[in-house]
This record gives C-alpha cells, sequence and structure tokens, in this order.
C-alpha cells in the first residue's frame, strides 16, 4: 500500500465509527506494464463502497466482527465470503461507508489458462452466499445471470443448436459474441488480437455458466 495508508485508513475509521470503511483498490502502478502482457491477467479495481464488499482494503470495527461471528466458513473454498460477512454485518446495524482517500494497491498476477478455468468454475460457491443473502440478487442482471455475458449466453446456445435447421438462427450468437469481444482499438493489430483471444473469453463464460448450474443444483439457490 501507498506510505500513508494506515493515517488515511485511521482517520476515516475516526471519522465514521463503528462503521464498514471500504478504501479505493487499483492495480499496482509497478506492475502496469503487466496489464498489457495477454489476457491472463488479474488485478483489482475497486471505486467504494462496491456492492461486494470486497476485503481486499476493507475496515471493520472489532466489536462489528465478534458481534456477527466473523468469517462463514461454509463454503469448501473462497467464494463470496467476504460479501457474506458485509451483509451480515450491515443486517445487524453496522453502516457500510467509502473512503476513496484510503487508497491501496491490487497485485498484478498473470494467470495460466488452467489457473482462469479454475477460478471460474470456483464461483459456482457464490449460489450459496446469495442463498444466505437474497438481497445480492439485485446486482445480478434480471435477478438471475452472473452478468450480461451470462444473460446472453443461452440464448448463442439455442442458436447453436437451431442452425442444424437453418442457419440463420445463428445470429442469436452475435450479441454474446459482441459482448465478450475485447476491446485493444480498431487498429488491424488490435482487432486481430480481440478476434484471437475471442475463442478463450467464449469458454471461459461458458465454464462459469456450467459452475453456476452445478452451485444452483448443489445449493438450491438458482443462479447462472
Amino acid at each position: 500500500p501507498p506510505a500513508d495508508w494506515i493515517e488515511r485508513a485511521l482517520a476515516a475509521a475516526h471519522r465514521h465509527p463503528g462503521a464498514i470503511v471500504q478504501g479505493a483498490t487499483r492495480p499496482d502502478p509497478d506492475e502496469g506494464d503487466l496489464l498489457y502482457a495477454g489476457p491472463d491477467v488479474h488485478s483489482q479495481t475497486i471505486d467504494p463502497p462496491g456492492p461486494w464488499a470486497e476485503t481486499c482494503n476493507i475496515l471493520y470495527p472489532r466489536a462489528v466482527l465478534e458481534s456477527v461471528g466473523g468469517f462463514w466458513e461454509g463454503p469448501p473454498v473462497a467464494a463470496g465470503e467476504d460479501t457474506d460477512l458485509a451483509f451480515r454485518a450491515r443486517r445487524s446495524g453496522a453502516d457500510y461507508v467509502g473512503a476513496p482517500e484510503m487508497l491501496t494497491f491490487h497485485a498484478i498476477e498473470a494467470r495460466g489458462w488452467c489457473a482462469r478455468i479454475a477460478g471460474g468454475w470456483r464461483w459456482q460457491h457464490v449460489a450459496l452466499a446469495v442463498k444466505r443473502n437474497p438481497e445480492l440478487r439485485r446486482q445480478f442482471t434480471l435477478g438471475m445471470f452472473w452478468n450480461l455475458d451470462h444473460a446472453l449466453l443461452p440464448p448463442a446456445l439455442a442458436g447453436v443448436l437451431l442452425a442444424k435447421r437453418r442457419r440463420r438462427w445463428l445470429l442469436l450468437c452475435l450479441p454474446f459474441l459482441w459482448q465478450r469481444l475485447p476491446s485493444y482499438g480498431r487498429g488491424p493489430r488490435g482487432l486481430a488480437r480481440a478476434f484471437f483471444e475471442l475463442p478463450g473469453r467464449v469458454l471461459l463464460t461458458l465454464v462459469e455458466f456450467a459452475g453456476f448450474a452445478r452451485g444452483s443444483i448443489r445449493y438450491r439457490s438458482p443462479m447462472l
């Protein structure tokens, strides 16, 4: 974190006694070149207070943590436990506020495809957090889909199946493909890179979607 992070965090805590305080998070500028290294890159950009209450830069009063029993340890892997904690704390009466000046940096991690696929499959356990905190559905597309990519996937899959009869049904795939197409500018190199990465992005969405379907059945909490 920046050298003044602790000072700013303490000041924010004093301004909001008893509240959960989330600071801003940005990719580490010292590793900025990695952002353009390829598609297998992960970091965090958070403008507080975010709906998910990520714990990479957040303050909880000890009394609040003790009153709700700390992190819930139900999921077999880390997936939604930070958001679950925030929702339980807020239901107990704690305020949740943002402190943009409490800035920290998140590492920029270059991940391989195996790690990305495993990460996508892991999100199935978010369905359990949603079951415990139905208010989370307000953050989903149509209250059901993790994001717009997932909402556009079923029509695309239907288009692929129906194309066996009439090829025009493939038009149903276009909104999904356009949504998943990354943007690297309109130059030849940018377009070539975008189309080169598109199949991998589609595969990742399919894995996430299948994971959520499995989680929906496993935890009896429908979400895709």
